[in-house]
C-alpha cells in the first residue's frame, strides 16, 4: 500500500520504505552511528523514492522533522543551484548506496524466484529447467533493453523533486523555508551571475519564490527590503527571462492603494524605471550580440506595457493597482526626453517605443479620473502617491520633436521594393507606419479636457512639489500611504486641518468646485495669433502638427500606399478626430482649415476614386484597396460640411466644397456608393414579388385562426364557383375548399361548441349531420336537458300528426329562404371580383 495516496494501515500492514529508511536514521542519530555525509545519503534515497511527494503532502511526521533539519533544506538548496549536480565525494557514496540497494534487490529476486520454481509441478523436469533458462535469459534481454538513465537525467530529476521539496503546500515546511534566511540568500544569489540561467534554474527559482509570495506575502515582501538591496540590478541582468520578469510584475502587483506592501518605493529607491528606459537603448552594444539586445529590448518593452497595464486608472479591473510612483516616474519630462531621443534613432527601438507610449495614453485618460483635479482643493484632498498621472510633459517632449518624427516619415529608399501579384511597390515600412500611429495616439491624448485647460499644468505643478515636501518629511507614511501634515509653513494650518477633517461632507466636497460650468471656456474662440502666443499643452501639439505639415503628409502617404489597410485605418483615425474636434476652443479649427486647404482632401478623395475607376477598367473590375476606407472619409466630409455650413469657418474650406466637381462627386458618385452599401442583401425590386413572398409566408397557424374567427363572428363559407377569378391551380383550390368545409362542420358541431346562437346559420342540408346532431341519449329521462327533436315536445311527449306537419312546413320555409339568401349571395359574387380568403388561398 506504499504507493497508494490515502494510506489504509491497521498496525499489520508493512512500512513503507521511506518509514524504514527513517526509522534507521533515527536509531542510528540516537546511538551516535552517524557518519559524515550519511544524513545526505538518506537524502539522496528519499529523493530516489517514487512516493516521497506523496507522504509528504500525507504529513508523514518523521518526513516532516528529517525535511525541517537546517542542514537537509541547505542540502535541497544545493541540488537546486547545482541542478541536482553532485561532487565526486558525494557521488561515490551515492554509487554505494545504489550498489547495496542493488545487491539486497537481486537477493530478494533469488529468493523469489527460488519460491516460485518449489511451487511448480510438471512430469518432464528437463522442459521445466529449460524453460526457466529462457525465462532468465529473456528477462536479461528485457534489462538489457531497457534504457539505464543516464547522470544528467539523474540529475535532473534531483533538483526537480528538491524544488518540489521546497515549493510543497506544506504550512510548516514553508514555514521553515521562509525563517531560512540565508538559505533564500544563496537562492537569490543566482541573480547575480549575468550569464543567462537556464531554463530548469529559472523554473525552480520561480516555482519556490512565487510559492513563498502565495504563503508568505508579508513576509516575503519583508524580506525582499530587508536582505536584497540589489534587487533591481538582479532582475536587469535577465531581462530576457520572461519568468523572472514575471516574477518581478506580480511583486509589484502586491502593492495595492488599501493594502501597501512598500515594495513600489523601494524599487523606485532603486531606480527601476532608469534601468528599464536605459535598457531600450541597444545602440551601443555589440554588433556579435545583436540578436541577444533585441530580445532584451523587446522584453523590456513588454514588461513597461504591462506596468502600465496594471497600473492603470481603471476602479473596474480588480487586477490594476492604479497610478503609482513607478508610472508618475515614467512619464516624468526627464524620463520622456530620454524615450523620445531613444525611439528617433529607428529601428526596433522606434517600433517598440511607440507601443509604450500608446499604452501609455490610452491606459491613463484623464478624462475618467474619479477625481477631477480641477475640480478639488489641496485642503480637502493633499496630493498622494496614488494621484492619477499627468500627461502633459509626455506631449510637450513629443510636440518639440515633431519635426524630427516628419523627417522619418517622409524618408524614402528608392531601392526597397517589395514583389507582390500586383507588381513591384514600395513598402510603406514599419518605421513610417508606427509614426503614424504614434501622430494619431497624440492627437487623441491632445484632446483630453485637462490638457486643454490654462491652470490646469500649474495644479499640477503645485500638487507635484506638495507630494515631494511629504515624502522628504516622512518617507515611512509616505509609502504606505498615510495622512502627512507638514510642519508650520503658509499652508500649514490648511493641511492639518485637512488632516483631522478627512471625512468631508457632500456639501463641502461640491462646494470645492472651482470651475463653473456656466462660464465660457478661456480658449473659445480666439485667433491663431492668440492662441501661439501662450498655448496650452493640448494646443501646442496640434501647432506642431499644423507647422510640419505632418498630417498632410500622412494623407498623401494614404493614397501612395493603396493597398496597406493598416495605414488607411490609421489615417482615417485621424482625419475623424480633426473633423469631430471643437471648432470653438482650442487650435483643432485650424487644423481642420489646414486638412482642407494644404491638404486638399477633397480633391484626393476625388483623384483617389478615378484611380479606382481606371483601375478596374484595366483590371477586370479589380478595385484598390483604399476605397472602403476612401468611403469612410467622403461621408466624414459630408458630415463636417452639414454641420459647419458656407461662411462658418473658413472661406479656404468653402473653396473646396462648394466646387462643381466636388458636388458632383457627393450628388452621383457618393450617393450611388452610399445607396448599394445601405441596399439589404437579397431583396427584391418589385413590389408583386414582395407580396408574393408575404403571401407565401403565411402559416398554417395563420390559416387556421382566421378560419376559426370567421367561424366565432357566424361567416358562411362559401363554396367558390367562380374558376375564372382563381389564380391558383384547380386541385389546389379544391383542397382548399374541402378543408373549409370540413373544420365549418367540426367547429359547428353542438357537442364541441355548446353556444347555439348561430346554430340556424352554419346547419347545413345534410341529413347525416342533422341526424348526428339531433341524437338522443338513450339512458335520458327526457327531463335532464331539454333538446328539439321532431317527435317530441319540450315536455317530452309524443307529438300530433299535425304539429308534425307544420313544423314541416316552417321546416321548408326557412329552407326556402336559406336557399334564396344563397342564391342571392351567388349574384353578388358575380359582380365582385374579390374573393374570400378561404377560396383564394393556394
Amino acid at each position: 500500500m506504499s504507493g497508494s495516496f490515502w494510506k489504509f494501515s491497521n498496525g499489520f500492514t508493512s512500512l513503507s520504505n521511506i518509514s524504514t529508511l527513517l526509522e534507521d536514521y533515527n536509531r542510528d542519530q540516537e546511538s551516535g552511528k552517524i557518519e559524515e555525509g550519511g544524513q545526505f545519503r538518506i537524502l539522496l534515497k528519499l529523493l530516489s523514492e517514487n512516493d516521497l511527494l506523496q507522504e509528504l503532502l500525507s504529513n508523514n511526521p518523521m518526513l516532516m522533522g528529517f525535511l525541517r533539519e537546517d542542514k537537509v533544506l541547505s542540502m535541497l538548496v544545493d541540488l537546486v543551484i547545482t541542478e541536482g549536480i553532485i561532487d565526486e565525494f558525494e557521488e561515490e557514496a551515492n554509487h554505494d548506496a545504489e550498489q547495496n540497494d542493488k545487491q539486497e534487490q537481486e537477493t530478494e529476486k533469488e529468493d523469489s524466484t527460488s519460491e516460485k520454481s518449489s511451487l511448480k509441478f510438471d512430469n518432464n523436469e528437463e522442459e521445466e529447467e529449460e524453460d526457466e533458462d529462457n525465462e532468465v535469459g529473456k528477462s536479461a534481454n528485457d534489462d538489457d533493453d531497457e534504457p539505464a538513465e543516464t547522470e544528467e537525467e539523474k540529475a535532473t530529476k534531483r533538483a526537480t523533486i528538491a524544488a518540489e521539496i521546497l515549493s510543497a503546500d506544506v504550512w510548516s515546511l514553508t514555514d521553515a523555508v521562509m525563517v531560512s534566511t540565508e538559505n533564500l540568500n544563496r537562492l537569490w544569489e543566482i541573480l547575480d551571475n549575468k550569464e543567462p540561467l537556464s531554463i530548469n534554474l529559472s523554473t525552480y527559482f520561480m516555482k519556490i519564490m512565487e510559492h513563498l509570495l502565495d504563503m508568505k506575502c508579508d513576509d516575503m515582501i519583508t524580506y525582499l527590503i530587508e536582505n536584497q538591496p540589489n534587487l533591481v540590478a538582479k532582475f536587469i541582468n535577465h531581462l530576457s527571462n520572461p519568468p523572472l520578469m514575471d516574477f518581478l510584475l506580480k511583486l509589484i502587483s502586491t502593492d495595492k492603494p488599501d493594502n501597501s506592501t512598500g515594495i513600489i518605493d523601494f524599487l523606485q529607491n532603486q531606480n527601476l524605471v532608469t534601468h528599464l528606459i536605459d535598457a531600450l537603448d541597444i545602440s551601443n552594444d555589440d554588433k556579435e550580440n545583436y540578436e541577444l539586445s533585441l530580445i532584451k529590448q523587446s522584453s523590456t518593452a513588454d514588461f513597461l506595457k504591462a506596468l502600465i497595464t496594471i497600473s492603470a486608472n481603471s476602479t473596474t479591473d480588480n487586477s490594476t493597482i492604479g497610478p503609482n510612483e513607478l508610472t508618475r516616474e515614467l512619464v516624468s519630462h526627464e524620463q520622456m526626453t530620454r524615450l523620445c531621443n531613444i525611439m528617433l534613432k529607428g529601428g526596433y527601438a522606434l517600433a517598440n517605443g511607440v507601443g509604450i507610449i500608446i499604452e501609455i495614453i490610452r491606459k491613463n485618460n484623464s478624462d475618467y479620473d474619479i477625481l477631477q483635479i480641477l475640480h478639488i482643493r489641496l485642503e480637502n484632498h493633499p496630493p498622494t502617491g496614488r494621484d492619477p498621472i499627468y500627461l502633459g510633459h509626455l506631449l510637450r517632449v513629443f510636440g518639440e520633436k515633431i519635426e524630427d518624427f516628419n523627417e522619418l516619415l517622409v524618408k524614402e529608399d528608392p531601392e526597397r521594393k517589395l514583389k507582390t501579384p500586383f507588381g513591384d511597390i514600395e513598402p510603406l515600412g514599419f518605421e513610417r507606419f508606427k509614426i503614424c500611429e504614434l501622430i494619431a495616439e497624440l492627437l487623441h491624448c491632445s484632446n483630453m479636457a485637462l490638457l486643454n485647460e490654462n491652470r490646469g499644468a500649474d495644479v499640477v505643478r503645485e500638487r507635484d512639489e506638495l507630494r515631494n515636501k511629504m515624502r522628504d518629511f516622512d518617507p515611512i507614511s509616505f509609502k504606505y500611504n498615510e495622512t502627512i501634515i507638514l510642519p508650520d509653513e503658509s499652508n500649514s494650518s490648511s493641511n492639518s486641518d485637512s488632516a483631522v477633517n478627512a471625512n468631508d461632507t457632500i456639501d463641502e466636497f461640491n462646494g470645492d468646485d472651482s470651475i463653473d460650468d456656466e462660464e465660457p471656456h478661456a480658449n473659445a474662440n480666439l485667433t491663431e495669433e492668440q492662441i501661439r502666443a501662450n498655448p496650452v499643452v493640448g494646443d501646442f501639439l496640434k501647432v506642431a502638427l499644423f507647422d510640419t505639415q505632418i498630417i498632410s503628409n500622412i494623407l498623401s502617404m494614404f493614397f501612395r500606399f493603396p493597398w496597406n489597410n493598416f495605414l488607411h485605418n490609421v489615417v482615417f483615425d485621424i482625419v475623424q478626430q480633426v473633423l469631430n474636434g471643437s471648432m470653438e476652443i482650442g487650435f483643432n479649427k485650424f487644423l481642420a482649415i489646414d486638412l482642407f486647404h494644404s491638404g486638399d482632401i477633397t480633391n484626393k478623395i476625388i483623384e483617389g476614386q478615378k484611380l479606382c475607376t481606371d483601375y478596374e477598367v484595366l483590371h477586370n473590375g479589380l478595385r484598390l484597396g483604399f476605397m472602403g476606407h476612401l468611403t469612410l472619409i467622403a461621408e466624414e466630409v459630408v458630415k463636417f460640411v452639414q454641420l459647419y455650413p458656407s461662411n462658418t469657418l473658413s472661406e479656404l474650406i468653402d473653396l473646396k466644397v462648394e466646387s462643381e466637381v466636388w458636388e458632383e462627386y457627393v450628388n452621383n458618385v457618393l450617393y450611388d456608393t452610399r445607396e448599394k452599401y445601405n441596399a439589404i442583401l437579397g431583396g427584391g425590386d418589385e413590389d408583386e414579388d414582395d407580396e408574393e413572398e408575404e403571401e407565401e409566408s403565411t402559416t398554417f397557424d395563420e390559416g387556421l385562426g382566421e378560419i376559426i374567427d370567421e367561424v366565432k363572428t357566424g361567416l358562411v363559407f362559401e363554396e367558390p364557383k367562380k374558376r375564372d377569378l382563381l389564380d391558383s391551380d384547380e386541385s389546389e383550390s379544391d383542397d382548399d375548399d374541402h378543408f373549409s368545409n370540413y373544420m365549418s362542420q367540426q367547429l359547428t358541431n353542438p357537442s364541441i361548441t355548446p353556444n347555439h346562437e348561430h346554430e340556424d346559420e352554419l346547419e347545413t342540408s345534410s341529413e347525416d349531420d342533422d341526424e348526428d346532431d339531433e341524437y338522443i341519449d338513450p339512458n335520458d329521462d327526457g327531463m335532464s336537458y331539454k333538446k328539439t327533436n321532431s317527435l317530441y315536445d319540450s315536455t317530452g311527449s309524443l307529438k300530433k300528426v299535425g304539429d308534425n306537419n307544420d313544423d314541416d312546413d316552417e321546416d321548408d320555409d326557412e329552407f326556402s329562404d336559406d336557399s334564396s339568401s344563397s342564391e342571392d349571395e351567388e349574384e353578388d359574387d358575380k359582380q365582385n371580383t374579390k374573393l374570400t380568403r378561404s377560396a383564394s388561398k393556394g
